[in-house]
């Protein structure tokens, strides 16, 4: 006889939890917009900026004609001077040094060249973006809040629960 009145004292109290489940009651309603202002998250950014720009560099290039004229033209004179064995010196001494005359005087100025040159450089950037708007609303005479992912106008629509408060 005890074990019966237990089991009749559960689903008793079981009994209470489902009947207010099946009580409770939600309805769709709408409330007035008080505010709405965004929520703004700043971040940087790296971004790449490029420009052109104009290098002279010293040209490599080298006037050859300069030396091997000034080493023909020593050549000659250094034949000219001189007798015998020492002819043949003077001769190959009028070339080697005529050929550097020849090559100074040919290359005494330097050469540039111009070339285009892509230069790149990342800075960051600040930015700011939009992430959700903080709602203020009016639902019968109560102020609430809430975050929405757009930016609502006038009225939002609501879902209004009502649930029984126990005893």
């Amino acid at each position: 006889m005890f074990i019966k009145h237990i089991r009749i004292g559960v689903g008793i109290f079981l009994g209470s939890f489902v009947t207010a489940d099946v009580i409770a009651a939600s309805f769709d309603d709408s409330a007035r917009v008080i505010s709405s202002s965004p929520n703004l998250i700043e971040y940087s950014e790296p971004v790449q900026r490029c420009y052109n720009e104009t290098v002279q560099t010293q040209s490599q290039n080298r006037n050859y004609v300069g030396a091997i004229v000034g080493g023909v033209a020593g050549g000659v004179l250094g034949h000219q001077v001189g007798q015998g064995r020492g002819k043949d010196v003077a001769t190959v001494a009028g070339a080697v040094i005529g050929g550097v005359v020849g090559d100074r005087v040919a290359n005494n100025e330097p050469k540039f060249d111009e070339r285009q040159v892509q230069r790149c450089q990342t800075e960051e950037v600040q930015k700011t973006k939009v992430e959700g708007y903080q709602v203020v609303y009016d639902y019968r005479g109560h102020e609430y809040t809430t975050t929405m992912p757009y930016q609502p106008r006038g009225r939002i629509r609501v879902k209004v629960a009502v649930t029984p408060l126990p005893d």
